[in-house]
């Protein structure tokens, strides 16, 4: 009977991994291959849930099973609705992109800089159009 004892013991473990990242890539790729052209994928929210179905750790091999989602969008061609609002007021500005995206757009809103600007700027460069998803 001893009041404290040290013990050394040897131990060997085997693990199935992968990078969460290479699956999310994958989820991203498919989605991309079963959509129509003019739809765009909404990165942030990509879901990916996934289950082991089976695993073989001497083979080094695991299957999963996979559902993924995201949000689409209707694309957006910025390079031709910054030339459609050159040199516009706010009131034309919210015209030409309800006119161009109609029931797409469910708001839309004109920053002018500095604060007595009233008009977008007749450069195209200058014009930024910055689309936000809820």
């Amino acid at each position: 009977v001893t009041d404290k004892f040290t013990c050394q013991a040897t131990v060997k473990v085997k693990a199935l991994v992968f990078k969460k990242s290479e699956l999310d890539d994958y989820a991203k790729q498919y989605i991309s291959s079963q959509m129509v052209e003019s739809k765009t994928m909404i990165n942030d929210s990509l879901k990916v849930k996934y289950n082991v179905k089976t695993s073989d750790i001497e083979k080094g091999k695991i299957v999963l099973s996979t559902d993924f989602s995201s949000e689409v969008y209707q694309t957006v061609d910025k390079n031709y609705l910054v030339t459609l609002l050159v040199g516009k007021n706010e009131s034309e500005i919210d015209s030409v992109i309800n006119d161009e995206l109609g029931e797409q757009v469910s708001e839309v809103k004109v920053n002018f800089w500095p604060f007595w600007v009233k008009r977008s700027p007749t450069v195209e460069k200058a014009i930024k159009i910055e689309l936000k998803f809820k």
